[in-house]
């Protein structure tokens, strides 16, 4: 695909306790998505390591039915 960049990553897993590496991890992405220019299409693919506590109305085409945490009451109380 002409004109595309396409960025595969790991995110370090929560087995990892240290904040450090996942914070560099991050800092590293974001320093390699600034360098892709603005009118290039760009697709973020792999494994973020996230928690998704529950799948709010309407994300149904982005987030798919197997969900690992604590549930629909836990998200709403807590952050909605």
């Amino acid at each position: 695909i002409r004109d595309s960049v396409i960025v595969n990553q790991y995110a370090p897993p929560d087995s990892i306790p240290q904040w450090e590496h996942k914070n560099r991890h991050y800092d590293n992405l974001n320093a390699l998505l600034e360098t892709v220019p603005r009118n290039h299409r760009l697709l973020i693919m792999g494994d973020f390591n996230v928690r998704l506590h529950a799948r709010l109305n309407g994300e149904e085409r982005h987030v798919g039915p197997h969900i690992f945490g604590r549930g629909d009451q836990y998200l709403h109380e807590n952050y909605v």
